[in-house]
C-alpha cells in the first residue's frame, strides 16, 4: 500500500490509525527531519499491550513514518509507562526486529 500513495506525514498517520488498536496517533508537527506525534490513549500502549506489543507498535510506527524521505526521526509524546515511553526514535533503534 505504501508504494502507491503520497507519503505525506498525515497520510501515513491515517494509514497507521487503521490498525486495530485502542491507541491512535495525532500529528503534532514536522521540525527538520523529525516528526513529532502524540499517542492518544497512551496508557493502553504503555501499560496494557505488554512489552512485545508496545515494542512492535512503536517499531511499525517508526518504520512507516520514515518511509517519507524527509523524516529520519520520530518523537513520541506520551506518558511514561511500564512498556513504553516518550522519546526520540529512528529505524536504527528497532533494527533488532528485522529478520536477516
Amino acid at each position: 500500500m505504501l508504494d502507491s500513495i503520497d507519503k505525506s506525514p498525515k497520510i501515513l498517520i491515517d494509514i497507521l490509525n487503521m490498525r486495530p488498536s485502542n491507541c491512535k496517533i495525532d500529528y503534532v508537527k514536522l521540525t527538520g527531519d523529525t516528526l513529532i506525534i502524540r499517542i492518544l490513549d497512551d496508557e493502553y500502549l504503555a501499560e496494557q499491550m505488554g512489552t512485545f506489543g508496545a515494542d512492535y507498535y512503536m517499531a511499525e510506527t517508526i518504520y512507516t513514518l520514515t518511509e517519507n524521505d524527509l523524516i529520519n526521526f520520530v518523537r513520541f509524546e506520551m506518558n511514561f509507562g511500564s512498556h513504553a515511553g516518550p522519546g526520540l526514535f529512528c529505524r536504527k533503534d528497532y533494527e533488532r526486529m528485522i529478520k536477516k
